[in-house]
């Protein structure tokens, strides 16, 4: 038996020392994936604005129309202005009074794990690659942030993921693309912006040479009609002008841009804005070779979309991010879904080359092979530098010491109430509302930005509030430490803490906020 020449030995090292990298990078990345989510399960207290979302969840857990007129427009003054799915399905899981946010975290977690799965999937035969591009996804600030939060982003991304894949392959028959499309509407009503999926199966369908885009039009269009139908009669107008008319805030240049700089930050999406200029470049081949085929073929970006769903995903989710990302309370979250649907597709197109740069290299040029190994190396640098630079509060919402810190600020804050005589208080918060969890209360007020944005646009009128406050509805009301009349906002929000000076008084301070009794 004669050995294999060098040139083959030093090839199969190289991808030995290929694999060896990916794997450590993808241990180290779910190493940290996996810490962050458990503090952030672990904490008690609200991670970052996760309030509004929980009390919807309370509001249908007490029976609650959660789109009611009489909840958003009066006290408690809480408004929902996401589509139900999320907060339906964690109201069915049992509560934990001692931290009411873990079972919606839970959930959110369990999606976000299920949609990274995707990648592992569609790089079965090709490991090297998947691993890489797991790796990223969980490297992304906003993935490991999300993860494990109450939010229903990790939810709607799980079920486009399912619809998309359910499409990918020669042979989808009909079983498949009515569960596609199932799993599409349901992504959308769990939160209206997720309509990449829909669309981008639709157009798949339509330019497959096997058809099915009317079965899955009928099926989405009945399945949106029942569910749009049931939401109506079980909550009626008010649903389509919280999920419909109070969403519709103004685009802001500034915001987009800031959302942006915030990315490009992370040496993890510098791998992701790869992915997606190949993606421009070969039109959805992936690679050059690809696109060879035989001699009178078609093989434009028409025929790729019809061969494979990813195709169009990464355009739709990428076209809805552009268009959505500028508006008031969007922000690098809105990144995730297009970040997944990049790296899917680039994991598919890279399993196409896969078996020839690993396979038998006997007698053949290994030029390619060596190139594409180098180039993997490269590809682990950008996640070398976000393991060893990005420093914990860029991707993690909670630790031990924040933790801590928000625990014992909760603990004076009880103290104070306490020695105020305030044992059950109606709380609002003007600029907040985590405080009302801290203190036993049910929420009220409980997105301030939406309610600002909206007043703002003439979605809402601050009047309701104003009225409440002027008839001393709430036992006690936060405000900045060091709130004046001189200092106070101009707007609607001034007026409400000027209501809040008139008809308050300064009672006690507890860490950054000033208590105001009746």
């Amino acid at each position: 038996m004669t050995d294999p020449p060098s040139h083959d030995r030093s090839g199969a090292a190289l991808w030995g020392v290929v694999t060896i990298v990916f794997v450590l990078a993808a241990v180290l990345a779910g190493t940290r994936f996996t810490r962050v989510a458990g503090d952030q399960l672990a904490d008690r207290f609200d991670l970052a604005y996760e309030t509004p979302a929980l009390a919807s969840v309370q509001l249908l857990q007490d029976g609650i129309n959660p789109y009611a007129a009489a909840v958003y427009d009066e006290v408690p003054f809480v408004i929902t202005m996401y589509t139900p799915i999320y907060p339906l399905l964690v109201a069915l899981l049992p509560g934990d009074a001692d931290n009411p946010y873990r079972a919606g975290r839970l959930v959110s977690l369990v999606a976000m794990v299920c949609a990274a799965a995707g990648l592992a999937l569609v790089g079965r035969a090709a490991p090297v690659p998947a691993l890489a591009a797991l790796a990223t996804f969980v490297l992304l600030w906003p993935v490991t942030q999300k993860a494990a939060f109450v939010r229903g982003d990790g939810l709607a991304l799980a079920l486009s993921v399912m619809a998309v894949l359910l499409l990918r392959g020669p042979r989808v028959g009909s079983g498949r693309i009515v569960a596609a499309a199932l799993f599409a509407v349901g992504a959308v009503a769990t939160k209206q912006t997720s309509a990449a999926a829909l669309a981008a199966c639709w157009l798949h369908l339509c330019l497959r040479p096997l058809g099915g885009a009317r079965l899955f039009a009928a099926v989405a269009l009945v399945a949106g009609a029942l569910l749009a139908l049931g939401a109506h009669a079980a909550w009626g107008t008010g649903f389509w002008f919280c999920t419909l008319v109070v969403p519709t805030n103004p685009f802001s240049a500034t915001h987009f841009a800031n959302a942006w700089r915030e990315m490009l930050r992370q040496p993890a999406f510098a791998l992701v804005l790869s992915a997606l200029v190949a993606w421009v470049v070969t039109r959805g081949a992936g690679t050059t070779s690809v696109t060879r085929q035989v001699a009178g073929e078609p093989h434009g970006f028409r025929v790729r979309c019809g061969r494979s769903p990813l195709v169009p995903y990464v355009l739709c989710t990428w076209v809805i991010l552009l268009a959505t990302l500028g508006k008031r309370g969007s922000w690098t979250n809105y990144f995730i879904e297009p970040s997944l649907a990049v790296l899917l597709w680039a994991v598919d197109a890279l399993s196409l080359r896969w078996a020839g740069w690993r396979g038998p290299v006997q007698g053949r040029d290994r030029g390619p092979a060596r190139r594409a190994a180098c180039a993997a190396l490269l590809v682990a640098l950008p996640l070398g530098l976000e393991l060893w630079l990005a420093a914990p509060a860029d991707y993690a919402h909670s630790d031990s010491a924040r933790r801590a810190e928000r625990a014992a600020f909760a603990d004076g804050l009880r103290t104070v109430c306490t020695e105020l005589g305030l044992l059950d208080p109606s709380v609002l918060d003007v600029y907040t509302p985590v405080h009302d969890l801290m203190l036993g209360s049910r929420v009220h007020f409980n997105d301030p930005l939406l309610y600002s944005l909206s007043w703002k646009s003439g979605t809402l009128s601050p009047r309701p509030l104003l009225d409440a406050v002027g008839d001393g509805r709430f036992d006690l009301v936060l405000l900045p430490r060091g709130m004046s009349l001189s200092s106070r906002p101009e707007g609607p929000v001034g007026d409400v803490i000027l209501a809040v000076l008139s008809r308050y008084r300064r009672a006690r301070s507890a860490g950054p906020a000033d208590l105001y009794l009746p």
